[in-house]
């Protein structure tokens, strides 16, 4: 049996999206890395803490956001026809109006400062939700390298914007205004 010519190319692109990909998350991840060590030298230990709670929370939404990315993609693969914004939109705000009715809870349970750093984290869930659509588009359509590039992007803006956050105020809510306004601006660029 011998691969013909259109089979090697396909799985040349293939190995090619993998490795943006792989690449886009490392970057991803390395930025995460950087912006722990920066909250973790620029905050007390009751701040950071705070912090991270707020990261260990943007964690757990991803799930949902995963979820809306991989039904947009099936769907868009499927038939061809992206899922609105406005879906994204909808189960954002639903979960950001969860987020923040919590919030009193959640800080309670958690034991953090106060609620702000749930509710500014809450700010960012329709963005987040929007991207996923996003991201589901672009998967469907196998752009995986325009979707390498809004991992990348979140992961850079989320370090940049933490860092300038914490310039002017070293609080543990830099870590969900960082968070929520990367998720906003890369879900602005990310429009496919």
């Amino acid at each position: 049996m011998t691969t013909t010519k259109p089979e090697t190319s396909a799985s040349q692109s293939l190995a090619r999206s993998g490795m943006t990909l792989t690449a886009a998350g490392l970057i991803s991840g390395l930025a995460n890395y950087a912006t722990n060590a920066i909250l973790g030298r620029s905050l007390d230990p009751a701040a950071f803490g705070d912090a991270a709670v707020a990261i260990t929370l943007m964690l757990v939404t991803t799930g949902l956001a995963g979820v809306v990315q991989l039904a947009t993609a099936q769907r868009v693969a499927s038939t061809g026809v992206a899922v609105t914004r406005r879906l994204g939109l909808r189960v954002g705000v639903a979960a950001a109006a969860a987020f923040v009715a919590a919030s009193p809870l959640l800080a309670s349970l958690l034991n953090t400062a106060g609620s702000a750093i749930f509710v500014l984290l809450a700010r960012g869930l329709p963005f987040q939700m929007i991207l996923a659509v996003e991201r589901g588009t672009l998967q469907g359509r196998l752009r995986f390298g325009g979707l390498a590039v809004t991992f990348a992007v979140e992961g850079a803006l989320r370090l940049l914007i933490t860092g300038a956050v914490l310039q002017f105020a070293a609080t543990a809510n830099a870590a969900p205004l960082g968070i929520s306004a990367a998720v906003a601006a890369t879900s602005m660029v990310a429009v496919v």
